[in-house]
């Protein structure tokens, strides 16, 4: 039965076709007869091996026979780890997709801004162009200068005598 065949009379007796099989002979008291599985391992301690369970049917019917109390909670626990896996598929698969919605949008918004960010700098860059050239041909920059000085001087409540120079009296 199974797919991993160990010679032409041994199964790997470890794989789930070759659990669900076991486990059926067993139900049926026949599982000693056939020496083409390897029973030196408990067939709930084999099912312990199982990664992946396909047909939860066999297993949810072996749970209504009279089986013992260890082989029942094998079957449970094998049963409990394939539902955390598909849920944790789904789970992963559910992110997967909302991580690439949100990429795409996150994606779009990083480019407008880089868009936007390129338009600021086209604008800071002309107007500093602007006021350099706006400095530069300004006639009256000694005369500012000049203003501020008599603003400080006003500010502080000195005297301004007209024609006098205050810096040194």
């Amino acid at each position: 039965v199974c797919f991993n065949k160990l010679g032409l009379n041994r199964n790997c007796s470890r794989c789930e076709k070759c659990i669900r099989t076991m486990l059926d002979l067993h139900i049926l008291g026949k599982l000693e007869s056939f020496k083409v599985f390897d029973q030196s391992v408990p067939l709930w301690e084999a099912m312990e091996s199982v990664k992946l369970v396909t047909f939860f049917e066999t297993y949810e019917q072996a749970l209504k026979e009279p089986i013992d109390a260890q082989l029942n909670l094998a079957i449970r626990r094998m049963i409990r780890r394939e539902f955390e896996r598909i849920t944790r598929l789904e789970n992963a698969e559910r992110y997967r997709r909302h991580v690439d919605e949100e990429f795409s949008k996150m994606q779009k918004g990083l480019a407008n801004a880089l868009h936007h960010y390129s338009l600021l700098q086209e604008n800071y860059d002309n107007l500093l162009k602007e006021y350099k050239e706006v400095v530069e041909n300004r006639p009256l920059k000694r005369g500012v200068r000049a203003v501020r000085h008599v603003m400080r001087m006003l500010r502080a409540g000195r005297k301004i005598h007209p024609g006098q120079n205050t810096r040194n009296p």
